[in-house]
């Protein structure tokens, strides 16, 4: 099986470390699974405004091939991630979408 990964990331290390990540991970479930890793960098100051993570995320869901999954990561360096990620999650998806 093949499985393709759109990942959202803050900065160049990310972009390097999430494809090693993301196999190892998948090599512990399932040795066989091939995979595709698509890491994107977005400046955090960017990927937190209203309508930009939403419209990545999008962009990603659309043009990844299927089976497929969408990770976002974010640092919190300054926000408590037990605040930050549920806020998040309760923005509106079909607000205005900027790009």
């Amino acid at each position: 099986m093949f499985a393709h990964f759109a990942c959202l990331v803050e900065g160049k290390g990310e972009v390097a470390a999430v494809p090693v990540m993301i196999r190892r991970l998948a090599a512990r479930v399932d040795a066989g699974l091939a995979l595709h890793v698509a890491p994107a960098r977005v400046p955090r100051n960017q990927l937190v405004q209203p309508g930009v993570l939403e419209s990545w995320v999008q962009r990603a869901a659309v043009t990844t091939a299927s089976p497929a999954a969408v990770l976002v990561l974010i640092d919190s360096d300054d926000d408590c991630p037990a605040q930050l990620g549920p806020a998040l999650l309760q923005r509106d998806p079909a607000s205005p979408l900027t790009m």
